[in-house]
Formats: structure tokens, sequence, C-alpha cells
């Protein structure tokens, strides 16, 4: 009976951890998307073409790439400037749309690296939010019943 409540308190404690984690994903997520939209609001579409990708290798031996693009804005040209999102299919000469800064025309941001990373962090966020939660809830709901005993997820892993 005693060993049960020492497992019991940490589950409590890693639930509100996953409960705040997917807040604070949540809150960044609309962060991020609220600031895209302003930028959106204030900037120019504008279609660059891919100049350059390089090539580099990090520490652990994995392969990155960075595209570059050129793009004419206010008939002024703008040379190799990086792109913050691309897909890996990218090639020297494709055409890409970007948001352009009217106050700072290098200022750029790629019309789907937003989107993808405010999803992606809106999802992670829901599904930590729902691990913490919904566990807890159904806990809370089934603790008189005697019959039925909910074994908390991290119980196993803690007892190793």
């Amino acid at each position: 009976m005693q060993e049960s409540k020492i497992f019991r308190a940490p589950s409590v404690f890693l639930y509100i951890v996953f409960i705040l984690v997917g807040i604070m994903m949540l809150g960044g997520a609309v962060m991020l998307g609220y600031n895209s939209y302003r930028f959106r609001q204030e900037a120019q579409k504008v279609t660059a073409t891919v100049s350059d990708i390089r090539e580099s290798i990090d520490s652990d031996g994995d392969t990155h790439y960075m595209v570059y693009i050129t793009y004419e804005y206010q008939n002024e040209i703008y040379r190799d400037v990086p792109l913050d999102y691309h897909r890996g299919t990218s090639r020297i000469g494709d055409k890409v749309s970007v948001w352009c800064s009217r106050e700072d025309p290098r200022n750029i941001q790629s019309g789907s690296g937003m989107v993808t990373a405010c999803a992606c962090l809106g999802i992670s966020g829901i599904i930590f939010l729902a691990l913490g939660t919904v566990p807890s809830i159904i806990a809370k709901r089934m603790k008189g019943n005697k019959a039925f005993i909910i074994k908390s997820p991290f119980d196993r892993w803690l007892q190793k």
C-alpha cells in the first residue's frame, strides 16, 4: 500500500509538467502565428529564384542544406538572401514566393515555413495537454470505484 503512494505522487507531478509544457507550446504557437500574421500585413509578397544551395556537415556528421534566393523589390535586386524554410526538393532556378518586409527588404519569410511551425507546435501542445489532463480526469472520476483501478502510464517507468 505504501509503495503505491510513493509512485502516485510523481505521476501527479508528471501530469502537471505535461499540462504546463502543453500550455507553453500552445502559447508559443499562438504567438508565432500572430507575429507571422502581423509581418504579412506589413510585408509585400514577391517571387524569388533559388540562386544557391550550400551544403554543410555538422559535428554529428549530419548534412544540412542552406538555400539562398535572389529577388527584386522596388527596382533593387537582393542576392544570396538565406531562406528561412525550404522543402528538401529545392533546386537552383526554382521559383518561390516569399514575404518581404517593406522597411528591411532583406528580412523575409517563406510562404509555408511559419504555417508548418505553428501547426507542429500547436499539435504537439494539444498532445501534451491531453496526456496531462485526460488520465488525471479519468483517475479522479474513478477514485471511489474499487473495481476499476487506473494505473498511470508513468508508474511502470518510475518503478524501474
